[in-house]
């Protein structure tokens, strides 16, 4: 080395040259929880992992308190929509308690003993008893209901419904009192439709023994009462029928009284029902007598 060199002065602070800067097109460096921990590890630094994990905490208590946050937003929704569903209750509760309610109790309004295939009513109000006889004479008549079908005929007067004993008033019997007063108020009357039509009426009775001697003694003018309504012919064969006798015969095994015109056939006929015999029916046709006798049946009101 040449002890006669000179040393070199330090070069300005101006002159020395910087580090390169990062262009902005470089690519950042990712950042991840790993990583952090990694690099804490090898520089041996715990504090700054500890300080990673501490970030990493905060990062997930900020998140977990967004969460409830939309919660409190569903919440608030599904509030609104409870809200509304029960303000709709309420206005449907009122608007349906206001309205006009009709009830019907039908069993009240509507007497039966079994239950018909179909009902016509028949109101009597200001009618004379032949009037009232006439008309159920042009329902049988008229009447083109199905084969093997009952339709019931109901009274009333003025809208009030009928009892046996205002029935009695209205078509004009010549009934026993004591008969009148064994029958129940209860009754039914009907049309029976096989093979044409026939006309019933059933009565109920809690004094058996007292409605059959009645009975006995109604022989008389039954026939006079009933001809009209159910449509009898009293011409020709039936010209006797208002004084012929009555006689006891087995129909459809029921033990009836029948009355009969001059060639033997049954023209009207009436029996007791049951083992305790307090159903009277009043008819002219053994299929009618056969199919009434299985309807009630069914019901338990004939046992």
């Amino acid at each position: 080395m040449d002890n006669n060199t000179e040393p070199q002065a330090p070069m300005p602070p101006s002159q020395i040259p910087k580090p390169p800067e990062n262009s902005g097109n470089d690519l950042k460096t990712l950042r991840t929880l790993s990583s952090d921990l990694a690099e804490a590890i090898r520089e041996g630094n715990a504090s700054k992992a500890n300080v990673v994990i501490a970030e990493n905490d905060r990062r997930h208590r900020e998140e977990g308190a967004a969460t409830p946050q939309k919660k409190s937003g569903l919440y608030l929704v599904g509030g609104i929509v409870l809200l509304f569903v029960g303000v709709l209750a309420i206005v449907f509760f009122f608007m349906k308690k206001s309205a006009p309610v009709t009830t019907v109790n039908t069993q009240s309004r509507i007497p039966t003993l079994f239950v018909p295939d179909s009902l016509i009513s028949i109101d009597i109000a200001n009618k004379v008893p032949d009037d009232t006889k006439g008309m159920i004479a042009a329902h049988v008549t008229s009447d083109a209901s199905k084969l093997n079908t009952i339709e019931q005929i109901y009274f009333t007067n003025a809208a009030v419904p009928l009892s046996a004993q205002n029935f009695f008033i209205a078509i004009g019997t010549k009934m026993p009192a004591r008969l009148t007063r064994s029958l129940d108020p209860m009754f039914e009357m009907g049309i029976h439709a096989f093979s044409g039509n026939s006309l019933f009426v059933i009565y109920k009775t809690n004094d058996p023994a007292t409605a059959f001697s009645g009975m006995l003694e109604y022989e008389t003018t039954l026939f006079d009462d009933y001809y009209k309504m159910f449509g009898i012919d009293i011409t020709g064969d039936h010209a006797g029928l208002f004084s012929a006798k009555w006689s006891d015969r087995v129909v459809k095994n029921q033990d009836a009284r029948v009355l009969t015109d001059s060639s033997g056939k049954v023209v009207l006929m009436y029996a007791f029902l049951g083992s305790n015999k307090d159903t009277l029916i009043i008819t002219d046709r053994d299929t009618t007598l056969d199919e009434v006798v299985r309807r009630i049946t069914g019901t338990g009101i004939v046992r």
